[in-house]
């Protein structure tokens, strides 16, 4: 569940981690320091997402087990 450092996404940049990164997507996932929400950054795109478990398995199969 995004807690309110979520909404606030990228700042500040402490709170958040960058956790891994697809080129098929073209997105970076970030982990929330605050609650440990991931949030994606697609590139095309003007806002953020809060991927699910699935897309998280599915676009950043190098992401720890412990996040999906």
């Amino acid at each position: 569940m995004p807690c309110d450092a979520c909404y606030r996404f990228p700042v500040p940049t402490s709170n958040f981690k960058e956790v891994a990164t697809s080129l098929m997507r073209h997105g970076t996932l970030y982990e929330c320091l605050s609650c440990g929400t991931l949030i994606e950054m697609i590139e095309e795109a003007r806002s953020i997402n809060f991927p699910t478990s699935d897309e998280v398995a599915k676009y950043y199969p190098e992401c720890k087990s412990d996040h999906t």
